[in-house]
């Protein structure tokens, strides 16, 4: 009876487009947390799950590659964007959700030089009352320690007071730059939600190591990282391209580092 409870509220959810599948499925595995007796009896919940799944391929969002973070980001920086650049890269490395990043502000980022240089290279990014605080703590964090990554966002935003924002956009001035961006590329498919998908498939493919990659995500619920993942890293998005845009974002790739290292 339980199980059938919560594939009715998976139902409800699909058929008034209150919520996604990544919510149902969380939502799904919370109860088996708190509730463990409801394991043996989840099964049409799951069941529910795998049908939206079926019906909507597209909820899960395809990843972006780290080849077209890279041409966006010569791009961006080509154009004039440089905090939008640093939006990407902190974005994608960082594995965050795009409201995560348009709320905050200097004092929610600790830089090396914060530090006094002292101990590793790495950025940590506050994230206050993130989406999954419900199941989670309400305050997490991101680390980003790529070098040049972590150089290339600090020097933009260092000297800047305690409460300035650090990207003051709107979702629709976030999304309207990605498009252009895309647009430029001749890469279709990915939005900007892509980020953050694409940075957890870069640190799984970099390290295979499944508990630092559901940490640095900040992923309340492990099997929901370990679906996705089954799921994205399989994707052939770069293979799929036409020719002259792989041949493009080879290009920018070939020049990424050292655009970085200069703006």
């Amino acid at each position: 009876m339980g199980g059938e409870i919560v594939a009715a509220y998976g139902r409800s959810l699909y058929r008034h487009r209150e919520g996604t599948i990544g919510d149902f499925s969380a939502a799904v595995q919370y109860v088996t947390d708190i509730y463990p007796f409801m394991k043996g009896k989840i099964r049409p919940a799951w069941d529910q799950a795998r049908v939206w799944r079926d019906l909507n391929p597209s909820d899960v969002t395809t990843p972006c590659p780290l080849l077209v973070l890279k041409g966006a980001t010569v791009t961006a920086l080509t154009w004039g964007w440089g905090t939008y650049a640093r939006y990407l890269v902190h974005g994608f490395l960082g594995c965050h959700r795009g409201c995560e990043l348009r709320v905050a502000r200097r004092c929610d980022l600790l830089t090396p030089r914060d530090g006094l240089g002292r101990g590793p290279i790495r950025l940590y990014t506050r994230v206050v009352a993130p989406k999954n605080s419900w199941a989670g703590p309400r305050i997490q964090h991101s680390m980003i320690n790529q070098v040049d990554e972590v150089h290339f966002i600090e020097r933009w935003f260092q000297d800047l007071a305690p409460n300035d924002m650090l990207y003051d956009y709107s979702s629709a001035m976030t999304t309207g730059r990605w498009d252009k961006i895309m647009s430029a590329l001749g890469v279709s498919g990915l939005g900007p939600r892509s980020l953050r998908g694409g940075g957890t498939v870069f640190l799984y493919e970099s390290t295979e190591d499944m508990a630092k990659t559901i940490y640095q995500g900040r992923w309340t619920q492990p099997k929901n990282a370990e679906y996705y993942l089954q799921e994205a890293v399989t994707a052939r998005f770069l293979s799929e391209l036409p020719a002259p845009v792989q041949q493009r974002l080879l290009k920018l790739e070939a020049i990424y580092d050292r655009m970085i290292r200069i703006y």
